[in-house]
């Protein structure tokens, strides 16, 4: 704060008014005058989309936008028609990222039709930057064939055997997934835990039987134990009711005849994954290696994905 004395002085002078004289005197004036800080809101550019509005095919936009500021920046905020969104995506790979006081560069998800992209800028002497793009987003054919679509997900886990020991981690993982699906991919799930052999071959062969759209797809989960016979180059899943002893394997689940009803599955996308012992040889070409063919198979480690 800066104080300024400023003397005015009146000059005495003799004016003829009257017969009258008239004396000036001298007062002092004080004035008070406040410095203010030079406004200095951050500055944004954006690098992508860089048009004010604009219109895309599918459902995700990259968003780049550098913002530089000569005051600390105290908050940066990216909304999607309003909703706030958390940072995905790519990282900063961009060239012009060095160019900024913060860059911003993520993916975002937009509906169908207009989208806002608003991102808010504040710095530590509270000023704020707001500016906004608008997006148009009009679906490819392939997200409209998603759009109408179902996804299924069979999920099939055994904890508890009568026979076998028990295990901790196969249903805790599926529910894990089931919940995965269902809550954030849209997946109609159906779960089965701790189930008997009829009761796992039954429900496999009611998705054999079911009428799949075009784009249909599913998902087939197992965990469990499982089994191989050397004589007969072929593995076995383990059910709950499955006997501990049984040389002729009545009692388990043959990969074979698992591959079959897969293989014969009407949808045209079926994604099988099978965590459960000997995993490995529902590949045929493995199975036929037998136990001596490859360790990694014929240990108890997680089956692979066919």
């Amino acid at each position: 704060m800066k104080r300024l004395v400023v003397i005015i002085v009146a000059l005495c002078a003799l004016m003829p008014a009257f017969g009258q004289t008239l004396k000036g005197k001298s007062n002092p004036v004080h004035l008070e005058i406040t410095s203010k800080a030079k406004s200095s809101p951050p500055v944004m550019v954006w690098l992508s989309p860089e048009q004010t509005s604009s219109v895309i095919t599918g459902a995700e936009v990259t968003i780049k936008v550098g913002i530089n500021s000569t005051i600390n920046l105290k908050n940066v905020t990216v909304l999607i028609n309003g909703q706030p969104q958390q940072s995905r995506g790519f990282g900063v790979t961009s060239p012009d990222a060095s160019k900024f006081t913060k860059f911003i560069e993520q993916k975002g998800t937009l509906s169908a039709g207009p989208n806002e992209i608003k991102i808010i800028a504040v710095n530590d002497n509270g000023e704020t930057t707001t500016e906004s793009r608008m997006v148009s987003m009009t679906p490819s054919v392939a997200i409209a064939n998603a759009e109408s679509r179902t996804d299924y997900a069979l999920i099939i886990a055994t904890n508890d055997y009568k026979d076998w020991s028990d295990l901790t981690n196969p249903v805790q993982d599926a529910k894990a997934i089931a919940t995965e699906l269902g809550e954030n991919y849209g997946f109609k799930v159906e779960a089965l835990y701790n189930a008997s052999k009829q009761e796992i071959v039954t429900k496999i062969r009611e998705y054999a039987k079911k009428n799949y759209n075009t784009d249909d797809q599913l998902f087939i989960f197992i965990a469990g134990h499982g089994q191989f016979d050397d004589i007969g180059k072929d593995g076995y899943i383990v059910a709950r009711d499955s006997k501990l002893n049984d040389d002729t394997y009545d009692t388990y689940i043959p990969f074979s005849v698992l591959r079959t009803t897969i293989d014969n599955n009407p949808s045209k996308h079926v994604f099988l994954t099978m965590d459960v012992c000997f995993g490995g040889t529902f590949d045929q070409a493995i199975a036929k290696r037998g136990g001596d063919g490859d360790a990694m198979y014929t240990r108890h480690s997680p089956g692979r994905i066919h």
